[in-house]
Order: structure tokens, then C-alpha cells, then sequence
């Protein structure tokens, strides 16, 4: 009673968008567009697709959450993705986990800073 998917014809170019074409607007969404295309074996991402309703599956999120902390230096949860499955909503975590990251960073240095200069 199941279908044999490997028998269907292979879906053409962009079978799975929804919706009207959004091109990437900012280079994290560019990078992320690039991995989720690699990933599901498409062409064109916009910045308003969903990751689930392009063919995506939790196996593929997996591979996909690998290739985000790859590019992007930072250990996102897995569960990012299924919270923000729209491509631009992701980009904006992205930045903002990068961002936070950074901050966290700097706070830490400028402890570490202080810590030298008591000791002195």
C-alpha cells in the first residue's frame, strides 16, 4: 500500500515552491539559500520559502544544521530549524545568535582584561 517513490518522475526545478520567488536579502540569507539548495537538490531558495514545504525532513534539517554551524561558526540547536523553517526568519536568528555570541565574547575578554591588570 505504499507508493514507490523512486518509480515517480523527479520533480522539476522549483515543483515545491508555494509562492512567488523572494531573492536572498542579505548575506546571511544568501549563505543559507545556498546550503538549503545543496541540501534538497534545488536550484533557487528564496528568502520567504519554508525548509519543510520544500521537501525538507528531519534527516535533511540534520545535515542542514551541520552545514549552518559550518558556515556560520556557531552551535545552533537542531531544533532552530523547526522553529524557524522560513528561510528569513532563520537568517534573523542566525544573526542574532551570532550576535549574542560576539557580545558574550567581548564581555568575557574585558573580565579577562581586568583580572590582568588586578593582579598586576
Amino acid at each position: 500500500g505504499k507508493t514507490d517513490r523512486k518509480a515517480l518522475p523527479a520533480p522539476e526545478g522549483d515543483a515545491y515552491a508555494q509562492q512567488t520567488y523572494v531573492a536572498p536579502r542579505s548575506a546571511t540569507e544568501e549563505v543559507l539559500a545556498q546550503i538549503w539548495g545543496e541540501v534538497l537538490g534545488l536550484e533557487r531558495v528564496g528568502a520567504e520559502d519554508n525548509f519543510f514545504e520544500l521537501g525538507g525532513h528531519s534527516l535533511l534539517a540534520m545535515r542542514v544544521s551541520a552545514r549552518l554551524n559550518e558556515a556560520f561558526g556557531v552551535e545552533l540547536p537542531l531544533r532552530t530549524l523547526f522553529e524557524a523553517p522560513v528561510l528569513a526568519d532563520l537568517a534573523e536568528r542566525i544573526d542574532i545568535f551570532q550576535w549574542e555570541q560576539t557580545s558574550r565574547q567581548s564581555l568575557n575578554d574585558e573580565a579577562s582584561s581586568s583580572e590582568e591588570e588586578w593582579v598586576l
